[in-house]
């Protein structure tokens, strides 16, 4: 009788776990669909603005320029003195 009444118990845990695999197995498929359809909205969506974005700039002829300047100077000095003395006797 004991033997058995562990027996039942075990199955009951060993179902339980069953369940709840199954349950995590579903909602880790359900989030990846999730994560696949927002990778597919956000590839429509960057496209659409970069074809947005390319007309605008067509129609606005948006033109770029640069320039730059640069320059560089220096000087040195140099200065020496020497001074001698003599006493004559």
């Amino acid at each position: 009788m004991l033997l058995q009444s562990q027996e039942a118990r075990l199955r009951n845990a060993l179902a339980g776990v069953e369940i709840a695999s199954r349950q995590y197995d579903n909602a880790q498929a359900r989030l990846l669909q999730q994560a696949g359809l927002m990778k597919d909205a956000l590839t429509a969506v960057g496209s659409m603005t970069s074809q947005l974005a390319a007309g605008a700039m067509s129609a606005l002829h948006v033109s770029t320029s640069m320039s730059g300047s640069a320059s560089a100077s220096g000087s040195t000095s140099n200065s020496y003195a020497l001074s001698e003395t003599r006493q004559l006797d």
